[in-house]
């Protein structure tokens, strides 16, 4: 069976999703919030900037072309 446009739609925001959750552990201080006490919600107000300004680097990143 071939997928369905929402297929794809939903298959793109469950990528989006896993992005936003690698880029939240790997490269913003949202762990460290957590283990210092902060609660869940404060902690990912409190790196939203930060997530944010990623796809921005990926943008202007030079390509290897």
């Amino acid at each position: 069976m071939g997928r369905t446009a929402g297929g794809r739609t939903l298959q793109n925001e469950m990528i989006t999703l896993a992005v936003i959750a690698s880029i939240r552990h790997r490269h913003t201080p949202y762990d460290t919030l957590l283990m210092q006490g902060v609660f869940r919600n404060s902690a990912r107000s409190q790196i939203q900037d930060q997530i944010e300004e990623w796809p921005d680097r990926w943008r202007q990143a030079p390509s290897n072309s």
